[in-house]
């Protein structure tokens, strides 16, 4: 009878032992296949819902109510509304100052009077302003918002959710209600 020692060294024991270094490493990859495959559609899913919640927020939907229709965490709902309000804010502010020939006297009388009586808050600040030039007669505004806000999301999507304000100097410390008025009396 061999010992154990004298067993490992057998061409029949080292074959086996090959064989089920093989057969582990195969089952191994398949598993973190698998598994890799299974994380990859999570995250998808996750990065969808994140995707989706700039439109939702067009829509006056809370964030809470958002987080609970896209079963998000309120933080993740939290960082991706504000990124698209201040985008929204950012790139309105960009096309008041750069393409004011979109907007007539009386646009600028009306926006006045709407941001006057809003509280200094981003999100219903940017929600105001969407409602304000969903109307009709305000699509060439409105494809144009688009256009901003879309060069604005593409220049920040590699740093996050975070957004950059616009070339329109707005302090940190400044408000966005003040912002918006100063741009639309000029």
């Amino acid at each position: 009878m061999l010992g154990l020692s004298e067993l490992r060294q057998t061409r029949v024991f080292q074959e086996a032992l090959e064989e089920g270094r093989q057969e582990g490493r195969q089952q191994g990859r398949q598993e973190g296949r698998q598994e890799g495959r299974q994380e990859g559609r999570q995250e998808g899913r996750q990065e969808g819902k994140l995707q989706s919640i700039p439109r939702i927020s067009e829509f006056g939907l809370s964030q809470d109510a958002i987080g609970q229709i896209l079963d998000l965490p309120p933080e993740l709902v939290q960082q991706a509304a504000t990124s698209f309000h201040q985008q929204n804010l950012a790139a309105f502010i960009q096309v008041v100052h750069r393409e004011r020939t979109l907007f007539s006297p009386q646009d600028f009388v009306d926006l006045e009077q709407l941001i006057e009586v809003l509280p200094d808050n981003l999100e219903e600040l940017s929600i105001a302003i969407i409602n304000w030039y969903k109307q009709p007669e305000k699509s060439q505004i409105l494809a144009r918002l688009v256009q901003v806000r879309e060069t604005l999301k593409n220049n920040t999507s590699e740093s996050g959710y975070q957004t950059e304000t616009s070339t329109v100097e707005t302090p940190e410390n400044q408000l966005y209600k003040q912002t918006l008025i100063n741009q639309i009396a000029k």
